[in-house]
């Protein structure tokens, strides 16, 4: 959280001109000054507004200012030639006015962001496109002596408009911001002096004004413009606007902004199912006729008619599946009209010996033949548990095949660092990768013929063979799962996938990444001596658990394990291209990671390389346009996303971008067909596993001017008895041309694949009278024929449980007084508790107290929804299913292992937090940090209760009392109001019904929690006009209030609420606030219920003090019962009088039940 400080502003010095200022011809260029704060605000916006409007006149530029974020929009932004970010704080925009924006900057248009704007969308990588068009983010400032200083200012660039007329060292007053996320390619202009001032954390060369030419806009970006005063100093208006000039172009009047070369509006890249269902897919591709070939890992192939969707069984090989093992290649040769001949890679254990074999077969009449079977080349791997196989297989231009290997170790046993176990050879990568006599972990290149054998094209890595294989193109990979070859560039990209270990290591090396790499020659690319940019490992004997040797030698590579049979002195290790950790990277930051996934929604990482998109060589009505053109596909298999990366001439990262916002689900493999869609398969849920969910997708460009509507379809229920009367709601469809009529059919398909159009109205019912599971679909078509679909899985059979939960009391609150509660369950088909026909025992009552809290803020209470523990949020359903052993072993497994362990709760807690290997063969299970100790024992409660043979601690009866004495026990006074410690209880019921004949169990869960009455203001469920600050201990930081999380008022009308809120028995609501005179201006709150402009409960008043002071407050409650949102708004003290400034601040609001 940024650090706030206060202090006394001096007054503005309006600037003086001894002739009358001229008033601006017709002509005279505009821009667009933008004030927007969602956080903190800086009170010189007013006073720096008014003195741009002067001195834009002053020099011939008319400024607009705004902080309505609804301006951006293409029409609004075409008069100017330069929009200006002002001190905006937080996040300013939603996601349509980014896009516009965005296309503004792509068109031509000028930016310039003044001190705050790198405050702005960068927090939880909410908008990396903005990020990178400033060039850096805020990191921090000193606070000590002060947060404003006087510095020394030094010149690097003097030849820019912003510097022209400063003096090579300029003593200037101002905040000096740290930052984060720097862009390479920025031109730096100014410097600060970290010696002339205190508390600087960059270093010598301390950026702090910068330009660059981004994205198709002029971008132009000052640190300095904190204070008041700096309006009214010549050289720093001499500096701004010399910026301003810059970031505008040549020329007066309106900018001739250029959209075509803008990116397109996101809802013309549109996605489409084609296929679902397809087993545990791991490849596919095209033949030269159009004709679409899926692969499976265990050995079964597919054909699939892109027309018509239809799947059918293309033929079966024997394939040795263990672990990552299986068929994992699949490519068509140039020549395929003449030949047939299509090309597998395969892993075989037949004869005892374990291999992988790259062979030729014909494909006619939609099937393979395996009988035509050609063997050209067999890369030995070890038996059992190993994986990193590669796979991927693409012929280039000139006939030549490429195949990528792994390096065929099993990580787990390293806990995430360089295999390079002596004892193990499924952990010794210097015995694959590293050994250039061994095919594994590399890329190759051969030249097949048509007798079944192959050449070796000219320039692969070794010619002679004595040091190497021939075959070898690229040497030192683990796992280029997948790669491309563009002909065009004739260079190399491809995907590595990289080791586990989530933090440097002092003696073992560095952490794990990912990487995308490329290259125009052949080389060694480090692993498993080097990683990322050549950052060393250390070779390392697992069983003693210590060091064998010294750091590799980037300078010096050698390889002298006894594994390997190849050269010692390797090539030059070559550095990465991409890297990213599962950390948020401060340089790729696009890709996401950590807690700031950006375009990612899940955790881990598997970085895949699709191909270079060319406009050129697909029918112009079906191809993505030439924004496109020559951008390379990037994916991540366990991130969920697609990236196109734009590469400059150097070879370099221009710009990362997403494809569009997609909702994907493991994309293993990705090509572009023949009419310039891109396809995508979807691996789906599991590992190792038939999964429902994998599905063939289409990603095209939707070219017409008609934008296709959007099918929004609600369906109730979703789970049912049988006959199920379904109630469908297309309402909230819309369109984008607000003009246009829709129209509405909704079809119901079985799980047969039997479909039924059943309805064309915009609500409708349908009645499902058998038992089963259905997908419900509504198709909204718009005027000029565009459509969009809405579907929804539907089970009839079993009617989820109801839990009813009574309380005689506040429902929201603890307090000093028990509380008697009643619980009853009532369920169609099994029955009710009323009438024993659901046993007590059954339903399981818990309550328990947890000092970090078990919701964020103050949650609503839910009774009787469908138990859903989602264990995707914690990252793992990344890796673990619940019935089937996927890349961890299954929930169920880990159980039933532990479901007579008494400790196994705390120990298995802890293993989740930490990480470890070795406990289910050597799978290990990487660290998760982020989680708190109560949350980690929560979910492996939630796994240990899988097992019917885990002894159940008893639970509650269904009656009884709730005794709220635990925080007393465990808690210091007044912990419950620290940063950190939302204490709650929770009483927690749950139940899972006996099932129907096709549908399963369902299981029921109620919740609620119950918070201190005495809630921390900065634990608000909303807010908008305020920020949430905790000052440090300092000099400027009343004592009282330094350590206390504040919501400070920022904003006239600004607020923060509370859902969800029992006020039975509230008698009163006493708020904490404060407004100290040196920074905040006092104001009144408004309580206000269920609406920001509801009914009005009460108001107080808090007055500006000048000595530090928190003052009570208190509002009186008519016996208002029931569950409530209340709305705490921040209005000044006199309502004709503009605010300048900050309100109040407001610390905390108990709601008492007492007088």
């Amino acid at each position: 959280m940024r650090t706030i400080v206060w202090f006394m502003l001096a007054g503005l010095s309006w600037i003086s001109c001894s002739a009358p200022i001229p008033d601006l011809p017709a002509d005279a260029p505009e821009i667009l000054v933008f004030t927007r704060t969602t956080e903190y605000r800086h009170e010189n916006i007013e006073a720096g507004l008014a003195a741009m409007e002067l001195e834009g006149k002053r020099r011939g530029i008319a400024v607009d200012t705004t902080d309505d974020p609804t301006v951006f929009t293409k029409e609004a932004l075409a008069p100017y030639r330069a929009v200006v970010f002002f001190n905006t704080t937080g996040d300013v925009l939603d996601r349509n006015q980014q896009v516009a924006f965005e296309r503004y900057i792509q068109a031509g248009g000028g930016f310039v962001g003044i001190h705050a704007a790198a405050d702005t969308e960068w927090k939880n990588n909410a908008w990396p496109w903005y990020t990178r068009l400033v060039g850096a983010a805020f990191l921090s400032h000193p606070n000590e002596p002060s947060n404003v200083q006087t510095a020394t200012v030094r010149l690097v660039s003097p030849n820019h408009p912003s510097t022209a007329t400063l003096p090579d060292a300029w003593e200037h007053e101002d905040e000096w911001y740290d930052y984060q996320r720097f862009s390479e390619g920025v031109d730096v202009l100014l410097r600060v002096d970290e010696e002339t001032y205190q508390g600087g954390a960059t270093g010598e060369f301390h950026p702090i004004a910068w330009k660059r030419i981004f994205d198709g806009g002029r971008s132009f970006y000052t640190g300095l413009g904190h204070t008041e005063d700096s309006f009214s100093e010549e050289l720093y208006l001499d500096h701004l606007f010399g910026g301003i000039r810059w970031s505008m172009g040549d020329g007066q009047g309106p900018p001739a902004l250029q959209y075509e070369q803008s990116a397109p509006l996101p809802w013309r890249v549109m996605s489409e199912t084609i296929a679902r269902s397809i087993g545990e897919p791991i490849a596919f591709e095209f033949n030269p006729d159009g004709e679409l070939y899926i692969i499976e890992r265990r050995g079964r192939i597919r054909h699939l008619d892109p027309a018509t969707g239809e799947v059918s069984d293309a033929g079966q090989l024997e394939v040795y599946a263990e672990a990552e093992n299986g068929l994992m290649g699949i490519t068509f040769a140039p020549d395929f009209e003449q030949t047939a001949h299509g090309y597998l890679y395969y892993a075989t254990d037949a004869e005892g010996r374990y291999r992988y074999r790259l062979s030729r077969f014909e494909f006619r009449d939609k099937a393979i033949l395996p009988e035509t079977e050609t063997l050209l080349l067999e890369v030995e791997i070890d038996p059992g548990e190993t994986g990193h196989e590669g796979g991927d297989l693409q012929f280039d231009a000139q006939g030549n095949l490429w195949i990528s290997t792994g390096d065929d170790s099993y990580p787990q046993a390293i806990d995430g660092y360089a295999p390079m176990n002596e004892s193990n050879p499924t952990q010794n990568a210097l015995g694959t990768s590293a050994n250039s006599q061994d095919l594994r972990g590399k890329i190759l290149r051969i030249h097949p013929t048509a007798d079944g054998s192959y050449t070796i094209p000219e320039g692969n890595l070794f010619s002679d063979p004595d040091e190497g294989r021939p075959e070898i193109y690229v040497m030192g990979l683990r796992n280029p799962f997948r790669f491309t070859f563009d002909d065009r560039t004739e260079t190399l990209y491809w995907g590595e996938i990289g080791p586990d270990a989530n933090e440097d290591h002092p003696e073992r090396g560095p952490r794990g990444y990912d990487e995308f790499n490329r290259t125009k020659e052949p080389g060694f690319f480090g692993w498993p001596l080097f990683i990322e940019n050549n950052l060393p490992y250390r070779p390392w004997d697992m069983t003693k658990g210590a060091a064998t040797g010294p750091f590799f030698d980037p300078q010096n590579p050698r390889n002298d394990s006894p594994a390997n049979d190849g050269l010692r002195e390797l090539p030059p290790p070559q550095p990465s291209w991409i890297a990213y950790p599962y950390a948020l990277d401060d340089k790729f930051f696009e890709l996401g990671g950590g807690d700031a996934m950006g375009v990612s929604r899940r955790a881990g990482r598997s970085a895949m390389s699709g191909p270079v998109y060319y406009t050129d060589r697909y029918p112009a009505e079906t191809a993505f346009p030439d924004y496109y053109d020559g951008k390379l596909i990037l994916y991540d298999f366990m991130r969920d996303w697609i990236l196109l990366a734009e590469i400059d001439d150097q070879g370099e990262i221009a710009k990362i971008e997403p494809l569009s916002e997609l909702d994907l689900n493991s994309p293993i493999d990705l090509t572009v067909g023949p009419d310039g869609s891109i396809w995508v398969l979807e691996y789906g849920s599991n590992w190792f596993s038939d999964n429902e969910d994998s599905r063939v997708t289409r990603i095209s460009y939707f070219s017409s001017n008609n934008p296709p509507p959007v099918a929004l379809a609600d369906v109730s229920p979703i789970n049912s008895a049988a006959p199920s009367t379904l109630a469908l709601d297309g309402s909230r469809s819309w369109d984008r041309n607000p003009d246009d009529s829709m129209q509405w059919e909704w079809s119901v398909t079985n799980s047969d694949g039997q479909r039924e159009v059943f309805s064309n109205e915009e609500i409708a019912t349908h009645q499902l009278l058998e038992p089963g599971v259905y997908t419900i679909d509504l198709l909204v078509t718009d005027e000029g024929g565009s459509t969009s679909t809405s579907s929804h899985k539907v089970q009839v059979g079993n009617a989820p449980p109801k839990i009813i939960v009574q309380l005689e009391g506040n429902q929201s609150f603890f307090s000093k007084e028990p509380l008697a509660y009643s619980v009853r369950v009532e369920d169609l088909e099994d029955g009710s508790t009323d009438n024993g026909s659901i046993r007590a025992e059954d339903v399981f009552v818990e309550f328990d107290f947890s000092t970090d809290g078990f919701a964020s803020g103050m949650a609503s209470n839910t009774h009787g929804n469908t138990l859903a523990i989602n264990h995707e949020v914690e990252g793992c359903g990344s890796c673990h299913a619940e019935e089937i052993s996927s890349a961890g072993p299954a929930l169920r497994d880990i159980a039933d292992r532990y479901a007579s362990d008494p400790d196994a709760l705390e120990i298995l807690a802890a293993r989740v937090r930490s990480g470890g290997s070795g406990h289910w063969g050597d799978r290990a299970m990487p660290a998760h940090e982020h989680l708190t100790v109560d949350r980690a024992r929560e979910l492996v409660d939630q796994i240990l209760n899988l097992s019917p043979d885990r002894p159940q601690t008893p639970g509650l009866p269904l009656q009884g009392e709730l005794s709220f004495r635990k925080h007393a026990e465990s808690m210091q006074p007044n912990q419950w109001m620290d940063a950190s410690t939302p204490a709650q209880y929770r009483l927690r019921i749950t139940y899972e019904d006996r099932g129907g004949d096709i549908i399963g169990p369902l299981p029921s869960e109620a919740e609620l929690i119950f918070s201190h009455p005495n809630v921390r203001a900065a634990l608000f469920n909303d807010t908008a006009g305020t920020m949430t600050v905790v000052p440090p201990e300092s000099s400027i930081v009343p004592e009282d209030l330094a350590g206390v999380p504040l919501v400070i008022a920022t904003t006239p009308g600004g607020f923060v609420s509370f859902t969800g809120v029992d006020l039975t028995e509230i008698v009163r609501v006493d708020m904490i606030a404060t407004a100290l005179s040196a920074f905040m201006e006092g104001g009144r709150i408004d309580v206000r219920k269920d609406r920001i402009d509801g009914p009005l409960i009460g108001s107080v008043d808090v007055e500006s003090r000048l000595l530090p002071s928190k003052e009570n407050f208190s509002v009186s409650l008519d016996k208002i019962d029931g569950v409530h949102d209340l709305f705490f708004v921040f209005q000044p003290l006199d309502p004709t009088e503009e605010a300048n400034g900050a309100l109040l601040a407001l610390l905390s609001v108990n709601f008492a039940d007492k007088d």
